[in-house]
């Protein structure tokens, strides 16, 4: 199969990846709130009204990008949506539940109609857009109004299944797993990459929580703040992260410690500001290994 066959195949597999955190997001933050008396229906259909206005904003910004270069919308113009769709997914998906519809199809919108393959990770930075126009409208706390309203005290397995607190389809780390098996079976998804990151973080998360016998802040951290949603689904971009297979591990460790560092400033932020960085110094990453290889 082409490298093209597989760039498509690969935003297919990431399509049926995401479908369980899909499910577990609208039951979690809009069909429990509403059973528990949290929320109307407005609350409860929430997370698929946020997720589908990225998408609507998403593909009006590639059709109408299109109609401007060719003056007709076609298959072909049709195709390329595909790629956007996935991407309004994974924003969509780590956004606070209190994130406004409106300006997420706004920034999903301009962002497919005036950018395309750049070098810095294009979720990444439609995120930290949202986050600051959350913060400045107050709404960048990523509790659920049952999760605002009650003391919480989930242990490691709550976490892991996807009971913490955190975006609105991107906690059940169960089902993070299972979306990284199933991209790792194409061959352009970069695994190295986000093993190292995920091995490099857990080495950081656990060992010095043991040694100090903080055992308590242990799962918090690793199955916390989206990090490990980051890691699988957002990091391993096609386009603006390493290419060669040391440059991928390379970048992994350095997001991993760059994120377990910014975790301490601006947790939830913190990985998405790390892919950001480390975006920037993909290439550095992959000429280190290459210029060795030359000189050999």
């Amino acid at each position: 199969m082409s490298k093209r066959g597989l760039a498509k195949r690969l935003y297919t597999m990431y399509g049926i990846a995401l479908i369980p955190l899909l499910m577990f997001g609208i039951y979690k933050n809009g069909i429990q709130l509403y059973d528990k008396g949290y929320v109307n229906v407005w609350g409860m259909i929430k997370p698929v009204i946020l997720i589908s206005m990225a998408i609507c904003g998403s593909v009006a910004g590639t059709l109408l990008k299109n109609y401007r270069q060719k003056k007709i919308i076609d298959l072909e113009s049709m195709n390329k949506c595909k790629k956007g769709i996935i991407e309004a997914l994974l924003l969509s998906f780590v956004l606070p539940i209190k994130s406004s519809p409106l300006i997420l199809f706004v920034v999903t919108f301009l962002f497919n109609l005036f950018k395309e393959n750049t070098k810095i990770n294009k979720v990444a930075i439609m995120y930290i857009v949202m986050q600051l126009l959350n913060v400045l409208l107050g709404l960048n706390t990523f509790s659920n109004p049952y999760e605002v309203n009650t003391t919480l005290n989930y242990d490691g397995i709550d976490l892991f299944l996807g009971f913490g607190t955190g975006g609105i389809c991107s906690t059940p780390v169960v089902f993070i797993i299972l979306g990284l098996i199933i991209l790792c079976f194409n061959s352009l998804y970069k695994k190295d990459m986000v093993i190292s990151a995920i091995i490099t973080f857990l080495i950081l998360g656990i060992v010095p929580r043991m040694i100090t016998s903080h055992y308590g802040e242990i799962f918090p951290l690793i199955f916390g703040y989206n990090i490990l949603y980051v890691f699988v689904f957002i990091f391993p971009n096609l386009y603006s992260s390493s290419y060669t297979t040391k440059g991928q591990i390379l970048s992994g460790i350095i997001l991993a410690i760059l994120t377990y560092f910014f975790v301490m400033i601006t947790p939830y932020n913190a990985a998405m500001l790390s892919v950001i960085l480390v975006s920037l110094i993909r290439g550095i990453c992959d000429r280190l290994f290459v210029i060795k290889l030359r000189s050999r």
